[in-house]
């Protein structure tokens, strides 16, 4: 039976390189930026005709023009096609440490350059093109180009070529970009097909947020579905609450979780909420959950604000001794809110002394001391205690006591003598070494009082 196919009458006719054998499109290259389809093997002359089909290729030009017609055809009907048929052809998509990848079902190369001269060995590989142009500079650039043409029919295109390939797309340098522009010219339908997928494929999801480019496509999507009335972002909640804490505690991935903070209402943000108050305590020591836990404090908004901060202030015991924790407590008295400041001082009352000589707590004391009610209670602890040269000869608390004597001076508190009364008794301990700065700080102050 004859052979009727033009791709093979094409290779057995004319002077392309590609073998008939398996039937190689190596010389048939697509120009993105014209969508013209041109031969690798021809070139201009100075007159802008082409040399070789001068002279060669006139008896080509049927089986040529068919050519283009076979493939724009082709492109056309896989972007029109039904995504559901797409996911059964192309194989799955899986996500490792080392980032996302595509794993076909067939031996074709999903990240071969778009460029290169590959044969198209079957109707999926074709398919594949749309998705190659997202992940190439120049390709990436010129589809952001058409989307920003805002025709509905070139959406609906490249919608269909990426939706399939979607993981791979939102974690690549270049993709990433084509993603955002897509997703915001989606009309409703599509946007519920993409929060659909990544429903049925949460795991790989989660992981890709913990890339960078992952990450900030998937913040993008997150702000168009929280302006949507229609789609909601539920679905994508529920996930970032399963992997909640491990999120918080990368630097990359809770920069996702503080998006819906900052983009979302406080019903949106409900689930989270409620695990950054379970959580919080564990994320206060972690040396980077403590930094995602303090900018969520400017973030969160609502009752789940105070109740976040009620349970801060109600173990800052125990958070102003761990390494991490203690940032956490000073950002709380940072906020000078009068209700959680006496809540904090009220904790550590009894403890001022132990805690100055500590290297982490001393901060939260010296934090303490800046407030009037802080200072009643700290000065308070320190006039009970009868060893106070300890705390003024420590490596860390003669800092305490410096800024102890420092605002009880400035608002004339009737402890400050008190204070340097209790000093001056046991000065040969603490004269010397760390409690040096103190000695000389009483004595310039009392010759300028005598002044």
């Amino acid at each position: 039976m004859a052979n009727t196919n033009p791709l093979t009458n094409l290779n057995q006719e004319t002077s392309i390189r590609a073998s008939s054998m398996d039937h190689s499109l190596e010389d048939v290259t697509i120009n993105f930026r014209s969508l013209h389809i041109i031969r690798a093997d021809e070139t201009e002359c100075s007159t802008g005709t082409n040399l070789n089909r001068c002279e060669t290729c006139d008896r080509g030009d049927d089986q040529y023009s068919q050519v283009k017609t076979i493939i724009r055809q082709k492109i056309e009907e896989v972007l029109d096609e039904g995504n559901s048929a797409d996911l059964k052809k192309r194989g799955s998509i899986n996500v490792s440490q080392a980032g996302p990848s595509y794993q076909p079902q067939k031996n074709f190369e999903f990240y071969r350059a778009w460029r290169e001269r590959d044969s198209i060995d079957c109707d999926a590989e074709l398919r594949q093109r749309i998705a190659k142009l997202a992940l190439d500079q120049q390709g990436s650039q010129w589809l952001q180009t058409k989307l920003d043409e805002d025709d509905k029919q070139t959406t609906d295109r490249i919608f269909g070529g990426i939706f399939v390939y979607m993981y791979d797309v939102m974690s690549n340098e270049h993709g990433s970009h084509v993603f955002a522009r897509l997703i915001e010219r989606c009309d409703e339908s599509q946007l519920q097909l993409i929060v659909s997928m990544i429903n049925l494929q949460s795991q790989p999801f989660a992981k890709l947020l913990f890339s960078k480019h992952g990450a900030n496509s998937a913040k993008r999507l997150i702000k168009v579905l929280g302006k949507s009335s229609l789609v909601s972002v539920s679905n994508i909640i529920s996930i970032l609450a399963r992997h909640f804490v491990w999120m918080m505690a990368d630097r990359i991935a809770c920069s996702v979780v503080l998006k819906c903070f900052d983009s979302l209402n406080v019903h949106q943000n409900q689930t989270l909420y409620e695990e950054l108050a379970k959580n919080c305590l564990a994320l206060a020591t972690d040396d980077e959950g403590c930094i995602a836990l303090k900018e969520s404090i400017d973030y969160i908004k609502g009752p789940h604000r105070d109740q976040l901060l009620d349970k801060i202030s109600t173990h800052a015991l125990f958070l102003s001794q761990d390494p991490s924790g203690n940032y956490v407590v000073q950002r709380v008295l940072g906020l000078q809110n009068p209700f959680f400041t006496n809540k904090i001082c009220l904790a550590l009352v009894g403890n001022f002394v132990n805690l100055s000589m500590q290297k982490s707590a001393s901060h939260v004391v010296e934090k303490c001391l800046k407030t009037s009610f802080g200072l009643d209670r700290v000065l308070s602890d320190f006039n009970a205690y009868d060893k106070l040269w300890e705390v003024a000869r420590n490596k860390y608390g003669n800092y305490v006591i410096q800024r102890a004597l420092e605002q009880a001076q400035t608002a004339k508190s009737p402890y400050y003598e008190k204070l340097v009364t209790k000093l001056c008794g046991d000065v040969e301990k603490w004269e010397k070494g760390y409690g040096r700065n103190i000695y000389y700080m009483i004595l310039n102050s009392q010759r300028e009082s005598k002044c």
